[in-house]
């Protein structure tokens, strides 16, 4: 079984997949970003520019460490 992916792009679908690949809304128009999927037990991240050039895979703790970081760097806390 097959569900769209983003930008017309076909991806197997995976039981496993909770939410599937999306861009941020902060990121914007020929910016520097990466998409993030929820799995049922690991967060993936990749960047938008070079989908098949891999990904980092990390708990839900670690990425939620992250995006704290992130958001106080640029004084989004």
């Amino acid at each position: 079984m097959t569900e769209p992916g983003r930008a017309g792009e076909w991806e197997k679908a995976d039981d496993d997949v909770l939410i599937p690949w999306a861009t941020s809304s902060y990121s914007g128009e020929g910016q520097d970003c990466v998409e993030v999927r929820i799995r049922r037990h690991q967060v993936d991240l990749r960047d938008t520019k070079d989908r098949e050039g891999g990904m980092f895979t990390m708990s839900y703790e670690a990425f939620a460490g992250l995006k704290a970081s992130i958001k106080k760097k640029d004084g989004r806390e």
